[in-house]
């Protein structure tokens, strides 16, 4: 759809809420009114909700991106690889003397870690230095210290283990020196924006018009799910103040 298109049926739907509702009270039934910038909000959080839901895995139907290939098709257009050599210099207060602990900047569009994994530094001595990859294991503080101390759980030749270490930025502990990491990854989806905002107003800190840049297939379940949420958030909105 168009920023257009959406605008005009999300103004429809709307318009069938007030009809099925059959609201008495005025004040509800003049609530039902959105403006551009409420309309973009609304679709954007839908938006947003769409896409974690299904990659999750959290929807009604229990269905998760790797399950269903019209899933996997229609949110096709967020998936991105990236790949750094560049590792931050920073200090560990879990160095133990033994391991290797590296941090990594994370792409600022990160929404979902799909799979990652690292080659190691050519110079290493290690049998992965080849150019074969080690896998990237997600694990929690608590529980990287149990891993460390199991010779069968902790880092191996085929095996990095990661922290998330603050918003956007990673630890890898590892046996040898890490030559690059590379993940694949769902991005935050853009906004959709119906109109230019101007006198400061931005969703996301964008402010020019565009449309959803999943493809048309679930335009539909996007707007539906803006409008009930739009109309939900107004009708118990208004109930309140009464």
């Amino acid at each position: 759809m168009t920023t257009q298109e959406f605008s005009d049926q999300f103004d429809i739907l709307v318009d069938g809420y007030r009809r099925m509702k059959d609201f008495d009270d005025r004040q509800i039934l003049d609530s039902l009114d959105f403006d551009e910038y409420e309309k973009s909000l609304f679709l954007t959080k839908a938006q947003k909700e769409y896409v974690i839901s299904y990659y999750t895995g959290r929807n009604i139907f229990g269905y998760s991106i790797e399950e269903k290939e019209l899933i996997r098709e229609a949110l096709d257009a967020l998936i991105d690889t990236y790949t750094t050599s560049t590792s931050i210099k920073d200090s560990s207060h879990l160095d133990d003397g033994k391991h290797i602990f590296t941090f990594y900047d994370l792409p600022m569009d990160l929404l979902w870690i799909l799979y990652e994994q690292v080659t190691f530094a050519q110079d290493t001595g290690c049998v992965c230095a080849d150019g074969k990859y080690a896998e990237v294991i997600p694990t929690t503080h608590d529980e990287l210290h149990r891993r460390l101390r199991n010779p069968f759980r902790g880092p191996l030749r085929t095996r990095v283990l990661r922290l998330n270490a603050a918003d956007n930025l990673v630890e890898l502990v590892s046996d040898y020196p890490i030559g690059s990491y590379t993940l694949r990854y769902v991005q935050e989806p853009l906004p959709i924006i119906l109109t230019n905002l101007t006198d400061g107003l931005s969703i996301d800190g964008m402010s020019d018009a565009m449309t959803c840049q999943l493809p048309d297939i679930v335009h539909h379940q996007i707007l539906e799910d803006a409008v009930r949420l739009a109309v939900q958030a107004k009708t118990l909105g208004t109930s309140k103040e009464r």
